[in-house]
C-alpha cells in the first residue's frame, strides 16, 4: 500500500488529549485543527486552526473537515450520524464501527462475546422489571451502569441488595441501563496498543492502574501480575483490533484474579475499550521512546507502528485541587509535571498528571 502523508490531521475535541496529539504530531512537520464547543479548551494553544462550534452542528463539521486530510477524535461521545455523513468524503480514524461499539455499553459487550473473551455476567435492565428476572443473570452485589456517556465514574451506580437493586429498578434515570456483576479483581490493568495501515500490532507493556471513585488516580508500570498472564493480555487486544480492522491507539481495560497457584491460570475480564489515546498510557511521554500520541499520529499518517522501548515508571493524576500539589513533584527528580491549562478547578476535573521514572 502506498499513502501520502496528510499536511493536515483535523483532531474532534479540544482537551487535554487532543492538545497532546496535536503537539506531537508537529514533530512530524503535521498541522492540526481542533474542532470544540469551548473557547477555552487545552488545544487551542497548540493548533493551526480552531473551530468553535457544538458537537452536533453538522455544517461546522463539515466545513472543518473540508480543511483537512483526516480525523480523528479525543473522546468517544460524537454523532456517528454526522461522522457517517461525512465518511465518503474524508478517511476518518479510528473507524467509525470502532467508536459505534464502544459508545455503548452492551453492544461493547456484546462485541466483546462475539469474540470468545469473557466480561463479567451483565444484562440489560429496565424500568420496573421483575426482580427475578435479573437475579437470574446477574449476582449480586453489582453496578447499574447507563448504556452511554458515562466516564470516570459517572451514571453508575452501586447496588448491593435486593432491596437496593428493586428500588432502583423503581427509579432509574433511565428506561434502559445495563447491570454488570462485580469482579472481586486483584489487579486493574489496561493495554495500550498501535495498529498501522499495514496490520502490525505494537503493544506498550501492561499497566497496572488505581482508581479511586471512578477516576484513574495513577498508573505503574511494569505491572506485578504474572508473564503469562500479560502475554494473554496482549493478544486479547490484538484480537480486538483485527477483528475492528483498527488503526490507531486502542486502549483496552481489564479487571484481573491472580489465582496465585501454579496450576490455575489468572482469571482475565475485559472491562471496556477505547478507541482513542488514554489517560493511562499518559506515562509514555516520560518512559518510553515514542509516547502513545505520536504512536497515534504515526499511524493514521500511513507511517508504521514503532516498537517502544520503556522504562519502569508510571503516572499520577492530578485531580481537582491536586494541582495546588504540583509544588510537590516540580523539583523531584525524574519526575516530569504536565499541566493541562484548565482555567475552572472543579472536583473529579483532570488537571494534569506527573510522570515518574524509576
Amino acid at each position: 500500500m502506498n499513502f501520502s502523508i496528510p499536511q493536515r490531521i483535523g483532531i474532534i475535541g479540544g482537551g487535554q488529549l487532543g492538545a497532546m496529539l496535536a503537539e506531537n504530531a508537529s514533530q512530524l512537520g503535521i498541522g492540526c485543527h481542533i474542532f470544540c464547543p469551548d473557547p477555552q479548551s487545552p488545544a487551542r494553544h497548540f493548533c493551526e486552526k480552531f473551530i468553535c462550534a457544538d458537537y452536533t452542528d453538522f455544517k461546522a463539521l463539515q466545513e472543518f473537515a473540508s480543511h483537512v486530510d483526516c480525523l480523528t477524535y479525543e473522546f468517544e461521545n460524537i454523532a456517528c450520524e454526522n461522522l457517517e455523513k461525512l465518511a465518503p468524503h474524508i478517511k476518518i480514524y479510528p473507524n467509525i464501527d470502532s467508536l459505534k461499539i464502544s459508545q455503548n455499553r452492551y453492544a461493547e459487550k456484546k462485541f466483546i462475546h462475539s469474540l470468545n473473551l469473557g466480561t463479567a455476567p451483565f444484562c440489560l435492565i429496565k424500568k420496573g422489571q421483575k426482580l427475578h428476572e435479573i437475579l437470574e443473570k446477574v449476582t449480586l452485589p453489582a453496578i447499574a451502569k447507563t448504556c452511554r456517556f458515562g466516564y470516570d465514574g459517572k451514571g453508575q451506580y452501586t447496588l448491593n441488595t435486593q432491596v437496593e437493586l428493586e428500588n432502583f429498578l423503581l427509579s432509574m434515570p433511565q428506561e434502559t441501563m445495563i447491570l454488570e456483576q462485580k469482579i472481586p479483581f486483584t489487579h486493574e490493568v489496561s493495554v495500550i496498543a498501535a495498529r498501522d495501515f499495514w496490520g502490525n500490532f505494537v503493544p506498550y507493556p501492561v499497566t497496572q492502574n488505581i482508581h479511586i471513585d471512578g477516576i484513574l488516580s495513577s498508573s505503574t508500570i511494569p505491572s506485578n501480575i504474572p508473564y503469562k498472564t500479560q502475554e494473554k493480555l496482549t493478544e486479547t487486544v490484538k484480537q480486538i483490533a483485527d477483528k475492528l480492522d483498527y488503526i490507531g491507539i486502542i486502549t483496552v481495560e481489564f479487571f484481573i484474579i491472580h489465582t496465585q497457584s501454579h496450576d490455575e491460570e489468572d482469571l482475565i475480564y475485559i472491562n471496556e475499550f477505547a478507541p482513542r489515546v488514554h489517560n493511562s498510557g499518559h506515562w509514555t511521554q516520560d518512559c518510553a521512546d515514542i509516547n502513545q500520541f505520536l504512536q497515534h499520529i504515526r499511524c493514521i499518517s500511513h507511517l508504521q507502528a514503532v516498537t517502544p522501548h520503556c522504562q519502569p515508571g508510571g503516572m499520577i493524576n492530578l485531580i481537582g485541587y491536586d494541582i495546588h500539589k504540583v509544588a510537590d513533584y516540580i523539583h523531584k527528580p525524574k519526575h516530569y509535571v504536565h499541566i493541562y491549562g484548565k482555567h475552572n478547578v472543579r472536583h473529579g476535573r483532570k488537571m494534569g498528571h506527573v510522570n515518574w521514572r524509576k
